[in-house]
């Protein structure tokens, strides 16, 4: 295991070049980055250059679709959040279709809403039944007849959102809310999605096991024992059925080929490197690339090229939990200082700064279409969006969004738009500026935003001396309020009954320049990694 100490206080080097891996030119070739159209500024000449080959005789008429993606990317998601909903209570869920006409929500009351993202008129709001706590998630069929939804229940809940009832669909009154029972034991279900063709249900559960759904047979075709912990995402890993990624509390993300699962029902491999539960595990969408969102407070970009043989996997030594009893949903996270390393990483990149505290907080890539999926996007604890640069590992955004934590964002497939969800009740647009990631210091003027040198400067002002949990009245750390306001903050001074006031002691004022932590070699970050 080598260490990555710092020398003199130098900053280390980075976890990777990924500029040298393939997916780097890959992304360059899409959205046409050559030094030259890198530059904002040459939209002008790519707007003469077209004007001029469009003159010619039998020449077709506008850009490239590389050249279609630099210029979308030019003005990303970036004005001021417009609160186009409030609700009563948090918002646990939110995405787009993948033609962006739909947006579907999961409401802490038990609701799911559907909404027109032309208008953001409301097409259905489902009252749903059977819950406990919360809807933990949702989706549409992939031709949006149909709506699905969880809880901390075993069954997932079938709507036909086509019916021409209505506004309003209550179970069993308006609409059939057909019970989809995958278990007759008592469970809970963390996350749900349905299959490209629409006819199968992928599910992930606290027995730690992945469950597949058959709509045409009307039953339970599949249950996976698959991790050792809670499974808190699964998703498909291209347009086919038989590609499963799952991520656990147990730190790891497993790969599965339902063609190839054998009497053992073993996976095609394991991605170690995470040091903490999995919050959520995000396709690429062609089979080959996956991030992940960690308790350990990072993202990870992985390559299905890269993982790790189970035989292999099954050699190493176990690896013990390195903070044995903190808890994400109440505590700060020990090792916020500390850049930990599983000493048998395989991903590609590692991304910081964010907080994925208090619940299972999601990660996507940006868009195809309009960004050549260059980016990756969180939501964050502290109220946040988060955007990083794939290929650089670079922050390049932290915009204060809301007062509350923010589970769920969604960047529309096709515009630049941004819509994120959060504990603070509010649904925002937020719609697209200047290109503020190539150039930082003009969002920051508009939109209050800080790039992450000023985030440094900004976050070591509002340390505090204290490891334990921010309170749950989601009023965040910062010195300025964010762009948007909650319409409830009355209900929302309500929030805290869950939260926890231990206190720990700060890591600040630690001098070893290395750690041994359970196995698990840490090294103090350099400032620009600190964002608490």
């Amino acid at each position: 295991m080598q260490d990555s100490k710092t020398q003199g206080g130098e900053t280390p080097a980075p976890e990777t070049d990924l500029l040298r891996h393939e997916l780097g030119q890959e992304i360059l070739m899409k959205s046409d980055c050559s030094p030259s159209a890198s530059n904002h500024h040459n939209i002008c000449g790519m707007i003469m250059g077209r004007e001029a080959w469009t003159t010619s005789p039998g020449r077709r008429a506008g850009f490239s679709r590389a050249q279609q993606t630099h210029l979308m990317d030019c003005f990303p998601p970036s004005k001021g959040g417009r609160i186009v909903d409030a609700a009563q209570c948090r918002i646990y869920t939110g995405r787009h279709t993948p033609d962006g006409s739909r947006f579907i929500c999961g409401f802490q009351d038990y609701r799911v809403g559907i909404y027109n993202t032309e208008d953001w008129s409301l097409i259905k709001d489902i009252h749903a039944k059977n819950l406990q706590w919360t809807i933990t998630d949702t989706d549409l069929s992939p031709d949006q007849r149909w709506c699905i939804y969880s809880s901390i229940t075993p069954w997932v809940h079938l709507v036909d959102v086509s019916s021409d009832t209505g506004v309003k669909s209550i179970a069993n009154v308006t609409d059939i809310h057909e019970t989809l029972a995958l278990s007759n034991h008592r469970l809970g279900i963390w996350s749900v999605e349905f299959s490209s063709e629409g006819r199968e249900i992928v599910a992930g559960a606290n027995d730690a096991a992945v469950y597949i759904y058959d709509l045409q047979a009307g039953k339970t075709v599949l249950r996976l024992p698959a991790h050792m912990d809670d499974i808190n995402s699964v998703t498909f890993a291209d347009d086919s059925p038989n590609l499963i990624l799952t991520g656990s509390d147990d730190h790891l993300i497993k790969l599965w080929d339902r063609r190839c699962l054998g009497t053992q029902g073993a996976p095609v491999g394991v991605f170690p490197g995470h040091t903490e539960g999995l919050t959520h595990v995000s396709s690429k969408g062609d089979g080959r690339y996956c991030i992940s969102n960690s308790k350990d407070q990072t993202i990870k970009l992985w390559d299905v090229r890269k993982i790790m043989a189970n035989d292999k996997f099954a050699s190493l030594p176990p690896q013990k939990r390195q903070f044995q009893h903190w808890d994400y949903r109440w505590h700060k996270y020990p090792g916020r200082k500390l850049r930990i390393e599983h000493p048998h990483d395989v991903s590609l990149m590692t991304y910081r700064g964010h907080h994925v505290l208090q619940t299972l907080i999601r990660c996507y890539f940006s868009p195809a279409h309009t960004t050549a999926q260059r980016y990756i996007y969180s939501g964050s604890q502290d109220g946040g969006i988060y955007v990083w640069d794939v290929l650089t590992g670079k922050l390049l955004r932290r915009n204060k969004a809301h007062h509350g934590t923010v589970r769920d964002v969604s960047w529309h497939p096709t515009k630049a738009s941004m819509v994120s969800v959060s504990w603070d009740t509010t649904i925002v647009e937020w719609s697209g500026g200047s290109n503020i990631l190539n150039d930082t210091e003009l969002y920051e003027d508009h939109c209050h935003c800080v790039s992450p040198e000023q985030s440094d400067s900004d976050d070591s002002d509002d340390s505090d001396d204290s490891g334990a949990a921010d309170d749950e009245d989601d009023d965040g750390d910062y010195d300025e309020e964010p762009l948007i306001h909650s319409l409830r903050q009355d209900e929302e001074d309500g929030m805290d009954e869950d939260e926890d006031e231990d206190e720990e002691e700060d890591t600040d004022e630690e001098e070893e320049e290395d750690y041994e932590i359970e196995g698990i070699f840490a090294v103090p970050l350099p400032h620009s990694y600190e964002s608490d």
